[in-house]
């Protein structure tokens, strides 16, 4: 791989299309390309800038086995910005009344 043209995740990066390409991944339940971003080192728990990180995403795209291999690869349930009181990806299930991502969650 060349090196110097690797993205890499970055807190707040300025350019947020790129960063946020697991996000949209995650929404469209693209497993093939969630698995091709991570091998390429994003992170599975990158906050937006909306305080959400891919699984919120695929919670909200009710994308059941994108938030499963989300969970395989390290995403944390309980994901969210303490200072910006952003909802957790179970709570968004919870409220969104998605009973198996509720359970796939817990």
């Amino acid at each position: 791989m060349d090196h110097k043209h690797r993205w890499v995740p970055m807190p707040y990066p300025e350019d947020w299309f790129e960063a946020e390409q697991l996000h949209r991944a995650a929404l469209d339940g693209d497993i093939g390309e969630m698995a091709k971003l991570v091998a390429d080192g994003f992170d599975v728990n990158l906050f937006d800038d909306i305080s959400r990180a891919p699984l919120h995403y695929a919670v909200e795209g009710e994308q059941y086995k994108a938030a499963q291999w989300l969970l395989d690869h390290g995403a944390e349930v309980n994901a969210h910005k303490k200072d910006m009181i952003g909802e957790t990806p179970l709570s968004f299930a919870v409220r969104r009344d998605y009973v198996e991502m509720v359970e796939l969650l817990l």
